[in-house]
């Protein structure tokens, strides 16, 4: 019985890790994007503009990559995406190119953490754990919130340093509202 049991939970435990995965979140907060026509420009440039703001706010713990995911078939080339992740959050930042114009456009939520997921789906621990251990504080909550405001700050820099002096214009604040994503687990 017991045999039964210990690979009754390996099984669910490898479904689990499988279907984890493939995933790039664990859950998606919110979104945003902005066409910009009539604008080109440089996906690189632009991204390395948002890091050197990013990096001038001294913020701690924050790690910046630039990161290739994927299109739909094997025809289609890899997007570069910028990732900047803070503890139990993170932004996957695109910047490109798209007919006549050029996007900028944002996902935000959490980030996978591979050990701390598979201890959480442990029956009875993962419980306790979520419980106690990984319960967010209110400070926890704000330091999070405070990271994604100075975020969006430097996105929007960014933002206003590309098109300067391009003749377009600039978005306005209420255009720079996001789409909230009721939290659920993202593909």
């Amino acid at each position: 019985m017991t045999k039964y049991i210990l690979i009754g939970i390996g099984i669910y435990l490898a479904i689990q890790i499988a279907y984890r995965l493939s995933k790039k979140f664990s859950i998606v907060k919110s979104r945003w994007m902005y066409m910009f026509d009539g604008l080109k420009f440089s996906t690189e440039d632009f991204y390395t503009s948002v890091q050197e703001l990013i990096q001038s706010k001294e913020m701690s713990r924050v790690a910046i990559e630039k990161v290739k995911f994927d299109q739909t078939n094997i025809y289609a080339s890899d997007q570069l995406y910028l990732r900047i992740a803070r503890e139990e959050s993170m932004f996957l930042i695109c910047a490109a190119p798209f007919g006549t114009g050029f996007f900028v456009s944002w996902w935000f939520g959490e980030p996978i953490d591979w050990a701390k997921e598979i201890v959480l789906i442990l029956p009875i621990i993962g419980y306790l754990l979520r419980k106690t251990i990984y319960t967010k504080t209110f400070y926890r909550i704000d330091v999070d919130d405070m990271f994604s405001e100075m975020v969006k700050h430097c996105v929007k820099e960014a933002i206003e340093n590309m098109i300067e002096g391009k003749g377009i214009r600039k978005p306005l604040e209420r255009e720079y509202q996001e789409t909230r994503v009721t939290p659920v687990l993202a593909q």
